[in-house]
């Protein structure tokens, strides 16, 4: 069996797709077993999805603990429940200011770590809310970032748009995992015959 376009796939849940299982029988043991499986969730036309950050920087408001306006808050919510509704918002989070934080700092190879207690100074890139997205290209996530709404009377308003690095090792869902486990109990059961 070939895989590439064309090739029909069977889709348990949207994180994986099983692309081949192909067990090779000599007599009566087995010789040979492959199995190919594509990770992913949320696929484009070329079978890819991208994670991106929505980074919102602190600012000397938010550092302070001041609210933002009812109209802004109302604005913000209805914001995620689109992105909520779209299936493309897998998190959304406030940071407390940094008054309430630590830092920690390694200066040189073989130093004792330093621990600084906040708060950090706002020119320092940090972060009040981060909101992580699923989407299918960079310009969507640029899109979803272009309509975040912006407070009026904040001043600077500034907005980081990261896209994360996919790693397969690293992929935590649980149906992933138990599949995968179902998959190696089958082989080993197989390899018995």
């Amino acid at each position: 069996m070939e895989c590439g376009k064309g090739t029909s796939t069977y889709n348990f849940f949207p994180a994986l797709s099983i692309i081949s299982f192909l067990i090779r029988r000599v007599g009566k043991g087995i010789v040979e077993q492959s199995i190919l499986l594509f990770i992913s969730s949320n696929l484009n036309e070329e079978g890819i999805t991208m994670r991106f950050l929505l980074i919102i920087k602190a600012t000397e408001y938010s550092e302070a603990g001041l609210a933002d306006g009812k109209d802004y808050r109302e604005a913000m919510i209805s914001y995620k429940n689109s992105l909520a509704k779209k299936g493309a918002l897998l998190a959304d989070e406030e940071l407390q200011p940094s008054s309430t934080g630590l830092r920690i700092t390694y200066p040189k190879k073989g130093e004792k770590p330093q621990v600084l207690a906040g708060p950090f100074p706002v020119n320092q890139d940090l972060i009040t809310e981060y909101m992580l997205i699923d989407v299918s290209t960079e310009d969507e996530a640029l899109n979803w970032a272009l309509r975040i709404p912006v407070p009026k009377v904040r001043g600077k308003y500034e907005i980081e748009l990261r896209r994360l690095k996919e790693k397969l090792e690293s992929i935590q869902d649980p149906g992933i995992k138990a599949m995968e486990a179902s998959l190696q109990e089958n082989l080993n059961m197989l390899k018995k015959i």
